[in-house]
């Protein structure tokens, strides 16, 4: 009876370590530890141990540990896919601001307002000609609320050129967000992009981010909201889709797409101080950035407490050894 009791004791504290480890898919990894210490224990006849628990036992260990590391990196791969989907997305919104700057001499309106001041629509909803959504665009009544009964059978739609894949599949939700100030490029004064006096590549347009905002929706990010994301002042996993999973031991760190201003995209891995993420999202400020500004970003961080557990599910899965140990020498006997 107490061997039972040990036994389930012993497979409660793998599974524990498993799962603090790696999530509920650390249930396989232990299931290969406890499932190779039964083949030993018992399905082997005492006489006929010898060497096959320390062999056997190690083989257990690296392949758990190896199936503990590799399943957060398929997660990763995985994601990464969606992210290059982002980024071509993304990319499509910047050409469309860049192709609306030559036509009009600056960036859209953030916010299309009528006579009275009313916020009615989004920067997103004048772009839609130039992301081949011109049809669209035709059954919208600017001069109403983009959520106007008039307008909401067309606002309501999604439009796939305003959405990251990981968006809410058939939402009219948008991921792109300008940063509405007017110490940046969606200043109220309209300005060319080319005529930005720190330099549209040196200045960022949009952020890739989830607030929630529908595509017609007249809401963006402040330009306190901007350098709080870029910072991590806010809790990114709220508005940030990606993750960088440096390894299993760190802490996973954001990962954010920003268009600058002359169009090219950039990723940030990790967060930017307060006075380098100002400087990018400020059009007239006079600092110099140059591309090598992420240099100074803050990486991820030692995840002690992922350490531990590791070691913990190490230490466990080798523990069955000293009960293989003791069937051998009663084998022996």
């Amino acid at each position: 009876m107490r061997f039972r009791i040990a036994t389930l004791l012993y497979v409660i504290a793998l599974i524990a370590v498993s799962i603090a480890t790696c999530g509920p898919r650390g249930i396989l990894a232990a299931a290969m530890v406890f499932g190779g210490w039964v083949l030993v224990l018992w399905s082997t006849p005492p006489k006929s141990v010898g060497i096959v628990p320390k062999v056997l036992g190690v083989f257990l260990l690296v392949a758990g540990a190896l199936v503990v590391k590799l399943l957060p990196a398929i997660d990763s791969a995985r994601s990464s896919a969606g992210s290059g989907y982002c980024l071509y997305q993304i990319q499509q919104v910047a050409l469309a601001v860049l192709a609306f700057d030559a036509a009009n001499g600056g960036p859209p309106s953030p916010i299309v307002r009528s006579g009275s001041g009313e916020e009615l629509h989004s920067w997103r909803t004048l772009l839609l000609p130039h992301v081949g959504q011109n049809s669209l665009y035709q059954r919208i009544d600017l001069t109403k609320a983009w959520n106007a009964p008039a307008n909401r059978a067309a606002t309501s739609l999604p439009v796939e050129e305003y959405r990251c894949s990981a968006a809410k599949p058939g939402s009219s939700t948008t991921s792109y967000h300008a940063i509405v100030d007017d110490r940046t490029v969606w200043s109220a004064k309209k300005t060319s992009l080319a005529s930005i006096p720190d330099g549209a590549a040196n200045t960022i347009m949009l952020i890739e981010a989830d607030l929630g905002a529908e595509w017609a929706e007249p809401r963006d990010l402040s330009f306190v909201e901007a350098v709080d994301l870029l910072t991590g002042a806010i809790e990114w996993r709220s508005h940030s889709s990606h993750t960088w999973d440096h390894s299993l031991f760190y802490h996973p760190a954001p990962v954010l797409h920003v268009v600058f201003a002359d169009g090219h995209i950039s990723t940030i891995r990790g967060t930017l101080s307060r006075e380098t993420a100002e400087a990018l999202l400020t059009c007239n400020g006079g600092e110099t950035i140059g591309f090598d500004f992420q240099e100074n970003a803050v990486e991820p961080q030692l995840d002690h407490g992922r350490i531990a557990v590791f070691t913990a599910f190490c230490l466990l899965s080798l523990a069955p050894a000293r009960w293989a140990f003791s069937r051998r020498v009663e084998g022996e006997a």
